[in-house]
């Protein structure tokens, strides 16, 4: 049996388009925005003389290239985008234990928050370098008797003499290792504490340092900032001044400083997840500080305060409505449209959501319907939850304010207009039907 050549030829073609190839990129720069110089970033955009320019330059259609210095158009260039789509490119700390690979657009997303991101030795005259955690090592087995250990939310006393530049503090059960930085200004000495840790991170240390003597008594509540190494070129923006005569004849000054466990805040897309506070590894906030603190700090005292009171509903009726809205191709780049909607129950907001929809719609009706479909599933969830709780009523009411949607969600009939549409956004209409709400 003589083989087939076509048959081969078409089997080789799909091979070689499923599997991928190494490409060895000679010009780091290759990738880079001629404008910023920083990596492109989908969507990539191209003037008329082929000059690649990322999405953060190009915030509109028109501008001045600067590589052929006039004014042109600027057109989205979607080969490039399929090209830096494919690329996969391993992590710049990947010599420090990261093995992770991302797109080559994601690739600065995700250095800025890898946990691998080199840090430097505090210690002067040691070059180490590392990850956070290996550092920590390092510095507890090598440098063991030139650190101060301690533990979170217990007072400790620091013997700070004024020609220190640093002190370095480990706590005991992490190893986690932070910097008491001391600047010497002309009004006195400036000090403040760091954390040795990657750039971005969801975990915020407070912390309290008093100083006192017998001409001063002062006091600095803030909250660290990472760093990857000393520099005491850079003063922070929140330092504690000690003025020169409060360390005496002996030019040693006792500070009590606290350090408070890790804060951690969620971005709230919906009032499923607000807050938590336990495990650094789910944090997903950033650049928390001492206003965040201080607001969990009086959420606490509240939840303290209030144990033994219970929610009284009174002056309306304990009815549950929906509310439900949607913005119509909010998204500038995938075109997707925003979703969301607030349920309240006796006049109170209990339930709200507002996030890009999963799918891209052809129309504003169609865009309202999946809004609608999204606030039905919560209506109905918390129907059934308030039923356990006592509250049983007939009916409960949803408000839409697009027409077209409540006449596509009443009308059981299947047309040409609505057959694109999912078909699990039709489930709306078999939950109106059954009359579990209006």
């Amino acid at each position: 049996m003589e083989p087939c050549i076509g048959d081969s030829v078409e089997s080789a073609k799909d091979d070689s388009k499923s599997n991928p190839i190494s490409v060895m990129i000679s010009d780091s720069q290759a990738f880079d925005c001629c404008k910023c110089f920083q990596p492109l970033t989908i969507p990539v955009f191209m003037c008329d003389n082929g000059h690649i320019v990322c999405s953060t330059c190009c915030p509109s259609r028109v501008k001045e290239c600067d590589k052929c210095s006039k004014s042109i158009s600027l057109k989205r260039c979607k080969a490039f985008d399929n090209v830096l789509k494919s690329i996969e490119i391993s992590c710049s700390n990947r010599k420090h234990g990261c093995m992770e690979t991302m797109s080559y657009s994601e690739k600065k997303k995700h250095e800025e928050k890898c946990i691998y991101y080199p840090c430097k030795c505090p210690l002067f005259g040691c070059y180490f370098v590392a990850s956070y955690e290996l550092l920590s090592n390092h510095f507890s087995h090598k440098h063991g008797d030139s650190l101060i250990k301690f533990s979170y939310d217990n007072s400790f006393i620091v013997s700070l003499k004024s020609s220190d530049k640093v002190i370095v503090l480990q706590e005991k059960n992490n190893g986690k290792l932070f910097i008491l930085n001391n600047n010497t200004l002309s009004m006195g000495n400036a000090i403040n504490i760091s954390c040795i840790g990657p750039k971005s991170s969801a975990i915020c240390y407070c912390y309290d340092i008093s100083a006192r003597s017998d001409i001063c008594n002062i006091k600095l509540e803030s909250s660290t900032k990472n760093v990857q190494e000393v520099d005491l070129t850079t003063l922070s923006p929140e330092f504690l001044v000690i003025p020169f005569g409060c360390f005496g004849s002996s030019k040693i000054l006792k500070l009590e400083i606290r350090i408070n466990l890790k804060i951690l805040l969620f971005k709230v897309e919906s009032s499923d997840t607000i807050a938590t506070f336990e495990d650094e590894d789910y944090g997903q906030g950033r650049d928390q500080g001492r206003e965040h603190w201080n607001a969990v700090k009086w959420i606490l005292r509240y939840l303290r305060g209030t144990t033994s009171a219970r929610l009284y509903f009174g002056g309306n009726k304990a009815t549950l409505m929906g509310y439900s809205d949607s913005g119509m191709a909010g998204d500038i780049d995938s075109r997707k449209s925003t979703l969301g909607y607030m349920i309240k129950f006796a006049g109170g907001v209990v339930a709200w959501q507002s996030r890009l929809q999963k799918c891209v719609a052809l129309s504003s009706t169609e865009v309202e319907f999946i809004a609608v479909t999204e606030a039905c599933k919560k209506l109905l969830w918390l129907k059934k939850f308030l039923k356990e709780l006592g509250f049983v009523k007939d009916e409960y009411v949803l408000f839409v304010y697009n027409q077209s949607a409540i006449h596509l969600g009443n009308n059981l009939t299947f047309h040409n207009r609505s057959q694109h549409i999912d078909v699990r956004y039709h489930w709306t209409r078999d939950v109106l039907d059954a009359n579990c709400y209006s």
